[in-house]
């Protein structure tokens, strides 16, 4: 009976890990752009990824519709979002975009609501970031009420407002600031 050196088989891994490793990184750096696939019908696929992101969007469309490649268009963007909105671009030059008889592609690019968002934002504004609850956890929703009618009384606002409180409040677990009034 044969026994396998555990140090080979994690050798091996290690160089699969590694050759991974590599190919991850190539892929990450790898220029983003746009594609058109022209297929030999005169069907066309739109994408957007690297040339070899289209190479291989190319062999996959044509095997699975008995289609090969004869032209693939590229062209870089500057980033991933323009990419998407580059590819919209691309699938509205065939009448109906996406369910076009003209091309198999199968769904619409997200490119199409970034250029919505972008078109919807004003010239210089950012774009819309979810609120998020400040440390501490007092949120503007909570200024109403208690908190408002205090900030009212005593001129305070913000972080000073929030000491205020916890002060006068907290005291009270002290017996004696019970008998004393609040002014």
């Amino acid at each position: 009976m044969q026994t396998q050196d555990p140090n080979k088989s994690k050798v091996k891994n290690d160089e699969e890990q590694k050759k991974k490793a590599a190919e991850k990184d190539k892929k990450a750096k790898a220029p983003t752009g746009s594609y058109t696939n022209t297929h030999e019908s005169g069907k066309k696929y739109h994408g957007k990824g690297s040339e070899e992101r289209a190479k291989q969007s190319g062999k996959r469309v044509g095997d699975k519709n008995d289609d090969p490649v004869a032209h693939t268009d590229w062209t870089p963007s500057a980033n991933d979002r323009q990419a998407f909105k580059d590819e919209d671009d691309r699938m509205k030059t065939d009448e109906g975009g996406h369910k076009s008889d003209d091309n198999y592609n199968e769904r619409a690019s997200p490119g199409e609501k970034y250029k919505e968002q972008d078109q919807n934002k004003e010239p210089g504004q950012m774009p819309a970031v979810p609120a998020s609850v400040p440390a501490g956890g007092v949120t503007p929703a909570s200024n109403s009420g208690l908190v408002q009618k205090i900030s009212n009384v005593t001129g305070l606002t913000g972080t000073a407002l929030i000491i205020y409180i916890v002060i006068s409040e907290g005291s009270r677990l002290f017996p004696p600031r019970n008998l004393v009034p609040i002014p």
